[in-house]
């Protein structure tokens, strides 16, 4: 049987698990690097879904470090980033290897005398040749082009890198590192769970969800990247109109694009937005039928027949790992039924002819 989107995307709990198991071999090389530098500063470049896992991990980072993180796409960085020192660590992040614009955005660090490494699963990558150091993504191949399991995998990788490097440099001690690992490991045994609510979840509202024309999706903190990875995502396999937003950037202005045929749906992750996103989700439902609430807790306004509860009580930081899950699903189920062939390219050309990626 060929594999899909659905068999990564069903994958993703063991390897995840494997990649807790082996966290003391897999990213001691990071929390070397972190402790034997002077280290400002972490500037994190890529594009696509790479950009939204360290974008969603950029918070916890921050945190845990103690230090200035910072996520750029590779053509800003190339172009418009000026200030870099050798107290910098740029990390370009490619799990196939071979995006063109993060490879030249670290040799571009390298020029300017940071230090560089490359995040990636393919350990033969072109992205390999270009950075100083390695960090590999042990998350196997993925054929499908459109990434799942790719996603949590980096998502996950983020956490475990810091997790290690915040160890070995004494940010946090045994008992913070302990509970973490802890948190971290219930919520992956919950994603096979997550995985056949959001299936369910699709089926109760999949006539509705099929006549989809304009789809936009809200979030906030670490779960705005988990939106723009779910754009992407319905961008790539479902291939209409997708528009992801900030919480509050929404409400000053997008908002103003909806009408009744609007497909919304908000992520109201626990955190400092998230009564804000239920109030804005009381007043769309006289804008929108097409309204679609995800939570990870009871709340009074939840409609069962129509929103999404994912029943975790895991913390906001970690929280993308598994918001994103009803988005793969919803892209995979959903081009599923519009009959499009996710194995055929609808450009086959493009790749080629922009120069973005090489093998």
């Amino acid at each position: 049987m060929a594999e899909t989107m659905y068999t990564y995307i069903n994958e993703q709990p063991a390897v995840l698990h494997a990649m807790l198991q082996t966290r003391q071999t897999a990213w001691t090389g990071f929390a070397q690097l972190l402790q034997s530098h002077r280290l400002d500063k972490l500037i994190f470049t890529a594009s696509g879904t790479s950009y939204h896992a360290a974008a969603a991990a950029k918070h916890f980072l921050e945190k845990i470090l103690d230090m200035e993180v910072e996520v750029v796409y590779p053509f800003s960085f190339i172009h418009y980033e000026n200030r870099l020192s050798s107290h910098s660590m740029v990390i370009g992040i490619s799990q196939g290897g071979g995006s063109t614009a993060t490879i030249d955005a670290l040799r571009k660090a390298e020029a300017k005398g940071c230090l560089t490494a490359a995040l990636t699963a393919n350990e033969h990558g072109q992205i390999v040749k270009a950075a100083r150091h390695t960090i590999l993504i042990p998350c196997g191949e993925e054929k499908v082009v459109f990434r799942t399991k790719g996603y949590t995998s980096t998502l996950c990788a983020l956490y475990m890198m810091a997790l290690e490097a915040a160890l070995v440099t004494e940010k946090i001690n045994n008992q913070l590192y302990t509970n973490y690992l802890a948190d971290l490991e219930q919520l992956i045994a919950g994603i096979s769970s997550i995985v056949s609510l959001s299936d369910h979840w699709y089926g109760r509202n999949q006539q509705q969800l099929q006549q989809a024309k304009k789809i936009i999706i809200v979030g906030y903190g670490p779960n705005f990247a988990t939106a723009l990875e779910g754009g992407l995502k319905l961008n790539e396999t479902v291939r209409c109109p997708v528009n992801a937003y900030e919480l509050e950037e929404f409400m000053h202005g997008p908002h103003l694009s909806l009408d009744q045929s609007s497909y919304v749906f908000l992520i109201a992750s626990q955190g400092a937005g998230q009564e804000r996103i239920l109030a804005l989700y009381d007043y769309l439902q006289q804008v929108t039928p097409y309204t679609y609430l995800i939570v990870n807790e009871e709340r009074e306004c939840f409609r069962p027949e129509k929103d999404l509860n994912i029943f975790s009580d895991s913390s906001e930081v970690f929280s993308p790992l598994e918001f994103v899950i009803p988005f793969q699903i919803l892209s995979y189920r959903l081009s599923a039924d519009k009959k499009i062939d996710l194995t055929v390219s609808k450009y086959p050309d493009f790749h080629q002819r922009l120069k973005t990626k090489i093998k």
